[in-house]
């Protein structure tokens, strides 16, 4: 596995410190949060989240500057850097038990105790195996999981190589892209998944859950802002005719909710 590039984690580690906007899905994310939390009648100081594929954290700064009252965040992150970055910048709250964060893949990771809501904000797409990362939050949900993904009517698998020229952390170079095989020695997943398949899934990991779909309304202010600072990101994307576009595939972002406690 090839972690994320130095300069992509020091983009989240500024927007965990909160030098950069906040992003539209996290801003989304607030409002979702807000409502559920007052549905909820949840109390002040009894609300618990896990952030799957948390990086730095830096949702929990976009829930801090937006009142939202988060009182146990914990986040969960495969890359190591980004773990490191997060107990920098949150070294605060960590100190007095608010947050805490854990160096794991998904699929290997056990909670001890579930969570009012668990997030996966960007980062489903990713993993090997969304059968058990689904049953591993599922798992881990107390009333609600929101999953922030690409999906469609059908399923795809997109396989992007990695390499020196698009990875400082990659030891491919560009003539190796692919090897006399044909084979792609380093890569990382764009997983697109059916809302068919999707739906089935959860049918069979918890039968009583209420799946629902949520249009991708982000606001896209942040996207805008950080072009003008010339941000390099693997797989950045731009707005073209009102559709999300890292060049040359329209993302199909879909917010996935899946209610356990109904």
């Amino acid at each position: 596995m090839i972690h994320n590039n130095d300069s992509y984690v020091a983009l989240m580690r500024a927007r965990a410190t909160g030098l950069m906007p906040d992003m539209g899905s996290a801003l989304r994310l607030v409002d979702l949060l807000r409502q559920d939390i007052q549905k909820a009648g949840k109390s002040p100081g009894n609300v618990s989240l896990l952030d799957v594929g948390c990086a730095t954290g830096h949702y929990l700064r976009t829930f801090m500057r937006n009142g939202l009252s988060i009182d146990r965040y914990n986040g969960v992150e495969v890359d190591p850097a980004m773990i490191m970055a997060a107990r920098e910048v949150w070294r605060h709250e960590l100190s007095v038990g608010m947050v805490d964060f854990v160096n794991a893949d998904i699929h290997d990771f056990s909670p001890a105790h579930k969570f009012d809501f668990v997030i996966c904000m960007n980062a489903f797409m990713y993993f090997p195996s969304p059968k058990l990362a689904l049953q591993k939050m599922i798992s881990a949900t107390g009333r609600r999981l929101l999953i922030r993904s690409y999906f469609s009517d059908a399923s795809y698998r997109i396989i992007r190589p990695q390499t020196r020229a698009n990875h400082d952390k990659s030891e491919i170079d560009e003539a190796s892209t692919f090897d006399d095989e044909g084979n792609i020695p380093e890569f990382f997943l764009w997983n697109i998944y059916s809302f068919g398949y999707v739906e089935a899934l959860v049918r069979r990991l918890a039968p009583q859950a209420q799946v629902e779909w949520l249009n991708d309304e982000n606001p896209t202010e942040s996207m805008h802002q950080e072009s003008l600072l010339n941000i390099k990101k693997c797989g950045g994307t731009e707005i073209i005719s009102g559709n999300e576009v890292s060049y040359p595939f329209i993302l199909p972002w879909k917010y996935l909710s899946i209610r356990v406690n109904v």
